[in-house]
């Protein structure tokens, strides 16, 4: 995991409880986020694709 994080253009993260719930899935968007904090490379991509609880940066303003 460590290595396709290092080596991929872009994560992908489908939110839906299951996602929310995983401990991969958690380590996989913030190693995207800590090499792109601001966004500019689009290195984290964000889908919605369930009615799930989100919380923290996940929450919509």
């Amino acid at each position: 995991m460590h290595q396709a994080t290092q080596a991929s253009a872009r994560t992908v993260a489908v939110l839906s409880t299951a996602y929310l719930e995983s401990a991969y899935a958690t380590a996989e968007w913030q190693a995207a986020w800590r090499s792109d904090p601001l966004g500019r490379a689009r290195k984290l991509l964000v889908f919605r694709v369930a009615d799930c609880p989100a919380r923290g940066c996940w929450a919509s303003s």
